[in-house]
Formats: C-alpha cells, structure tokens, sequence
C-alpha cells in the first residue's frame, strides 16, 4: 500500500510545459497552492485569484482585490495546486 499525499488528488497546472496565461472570469473564485522543492519551506496559499501565468523561467500570480503580483521562480516551484472556492 502506498502512502497518498492529500494534495495528489487536487488539479494541478503543468509548469514543466509550455507557456501560458490564465484570467479568472469575474464569477468564479480561485485558490492556488504553491509547494516548493525546498524542503521545510511552507507552501504558498493565494486565494481570490484574478489571473496567474507562466512565462520562461517565472510563474506569476494576481491577486484579485488588492492587486498584488506574487512572482516565483520555476526553479524553485515543485507543484501548483489549483482550488476552486465555494
């Protein structure tokens, strides 16, 4: 029997592939889950998402009410997490 994280049945985005970008449409609401291969470091928690992106070599994240751009390298990111909120 092996061991599941909680998360593995979460969606995750693929930030191995191409690039993307995302915009949340307004009636929807977005968490991401930010997990890092650093061991020990806590895993970032965005919620009310209005739009994230993944460009070369930075994964990039708006936050809907106060507009904060949260900007990560992808050297750094060992999975993103995506929820939505009820």
């Amino acid at each position: 029997m092996t061991k599941q994280n909680d998360f593995d049945t979460i969606p995750q985005l693929d930030i191995k592939g191409k690039d993307f970008s995302h915009i949340v449409p307004e009636d929807y609401s977005l968490t991401l889950f930010i997990e890092f291969k650093k061991k020990g470091t806590m895993r970032d928690e965005i919620s009310q998402v209005r739009a994230f992106q993944k460009e070369g070599k930075e994964f990039r994240v708006v936050n809907r009410h106060t507009n904060y751009k949260y900007i990560y390298d992808l050297g750094e990111i060992k999975k993103v997490y995506v929820l939505f909120d009820v």
